[in-house]
């Protein structure tokens, strides 16, 4: 292909060398388009200094050949300058002549040559000489126009040149020579030759600059969009930064004054209930703080492709229960009741320690977003297919799939604003990702409509199996 691919970058923009045609249809008419825009102005040049020709051609008749004058009116003033006035006022319709102006231009030049063909064979043979230079001039003027296609224009050229060697064999004075009529047709042929070649090399460059106009606007849009990530990745930065700091500051701010409290005996001896209330500060605090660590440690992890699944045969119910019995008393604390539903008959090849953290994550979610009062409910039950869904559901205000997606990034809340309601550092979904994803499940969003979210864990087939029935006694 002329000019090759450019490494790939962008499919479609191979030029055919014969034809000159871009592989993909959609560049094509994009080229054509842009080059009828670029010359729209020259080919309104063009089309006037046509009529202004044709008009010097009749006048110049006048004194040469009388006798043709009234034959060669017709011809020129009704057929060859009506089509380049037509021409002129086809460039003021934007749609029609961005898709067939290459067309229209090929139609002046064959009726410019036609009407020269039908001049001279009208003329007879004692013209001959003189109309050859005429149709000479006429053919470098008419394939001067930039913006004809090189198909169209070699097609049309040849055409004429054939056309003028049939007439001029046919209409030859006696008394010229066969060596002056076949120089005259090897001058046609060479003069054509070089119009043709001349049209090929600018399209060809033409085709090149577009297809590299292309390509830059294809590497600025790139560039847009690292720079728009770059710009989202600072953001996040700075989210992280930000929410780091008051997630460690407040646990580690509770945990130290506390532990004070209690080391300077600041309630007295007689006051055991109020230290351990203290302690038990001080314990969810360090829970908090150890929650937020295994998080970025486990994403750091799974980004360095260092997290690794340790995997052995695991009963699904207990699995669930150590999940709801850990996330039980904090249900109740907000004053909401965790229901659990699950097949004990089912058994999973899986990371215990992974999915149970992955699990965890969409609990404490759920128990962070439901209502007061309201039920977070873990339900197990296996697919059609064979797979397993482990979905979490709240009644709490739900979450658009937008939404959704953008608390899948790391560091990203779909509350995500300044006066955030929830705290946390916005890993929790990011990591359970990573991990579902370590046991080649995905996590999906089933139910979205206020009151209420659902957030499901898929898990594959090959990790489920069911456990046979114990024969009776």
């Amino acid at each position: 292909m002329a000019g090759g691919q450019e490494s790939g970058r962008l499919a479609g923009a191979g030029i055919s060398p014969t034809s000159l045609q871009f592989a993909d249809r959609r560049i094509e008419a994009a080229f054509v388009a842009h080059q009828a825009r670029r010359f729209r102005s020259f080919v309104r040049i063009w089309s006037v200094c046509g009529i202004a020709a044709y008009l010097a051609f009749g006048l110049a008749e006048q004194a040469m050949t009388p006798e043709a004058v009234a034959i060669s009116f017709r011809i020129r003033y009704g057929l060859a300058m009506p089509v380049f006035l037509a021409c002129f006022c086809w460039t003021f319709l934007p749609d029609p002549y961005q898709r067939f102006s290459s067309h229209l231009i090929s139609l002046c030049v064959a009726i410019s040559h036609a009407s020269m063909l039908m001049v001279i064979m009208l003329a007879g043979p004692a013209r001959i000489d003189l109309y050859f230079l005429f149709i000479l001039l006429s053919m470098l003027f008419t394939h001067g126009a930039i913006g004809v296609r090189f198909t169209h224009s070699a097609l049309v050229t040849w055409l004429a040149v054939a056309a003028f060697a049939a007439v001029s064999s046919l209409f030859a004075p006696p008394v010229q020579e066969l060596g002056e009529t076949l120089m005259q047709n090897v001058t046609l042929l060479l003069a054509s030759s070089v119009v043709v070649f001349g049209n090929y090399n600018f399209e060809l460059q033409a085709r090149r600059d577009f297809r590299h106009a292309l390509l830059l606007q294809e590497k600025n849009l790139e560039l847009d969009r690292l720079a728009r990530e770059a710009a989202e990745a600072s953001a996040a930065k700075s989210r992280f930064l930000g929410m780091m700091s008051h997630e460690l500051r407040t646990p580690l701010n509770a945990i130290i004054g506390f532990a004070d409290l209690i080391a300077r005996g600041a309630q007295g001896a007689a006051s055991p209930a109020i230290y351990a209330d203290y302690a038990r500060d001080i314990h969810q605090g360090g829970l908090r703080l150890l929650a937020s660590i295994d998080a970025v440690l486990d994403l750091a992890r799974a980004a360095e492709g260092g997290l690794r699944l340790q995997e052995d045969m695991v009963r699904l119910d207990k699995l669930l229960r150590k999940v709801a019995d850990r996330y039980r008393p904090r249900a109740r604390e907000a004053g909401m009741s965790l229901e659990l539903r699950g097949d004990p008959s089912l058994r999973l090849l899986c990371d215990r320690t992974l999915l149970r953290r992955a699990i965890g994550n969409l609990v404490d979610n759920a128990i962070k977003h439901a209502a007061s009062g309201g039920l977070v409910s873990i339900e197990a039950r296996q697919l059609e297919d064979g797979a397993l869904a482990i979905a979490v559901a709240d009644r709490g205000p739900g979450m658009s799939g937008a939404e959704f997606r953008a608390a899948l990034e790391p560091f990203r809340q779909a509350d995500d604003g300044t006066a955030r309601r929830q705290e946390g550092l916005g890993l929790g979904l990011s990591v359970t990702r990573v991990l579902v994803e370590l046991h080649g499940g995905r996590l999906r969003l089933t139910g979205s409509s206020a009151p209420g979210l659902a957030v499901e864990i898929v898990l594959p087939p090959t990790r489920i199996f069911r456990e046979r029935a114990k024969p009776a006694a």
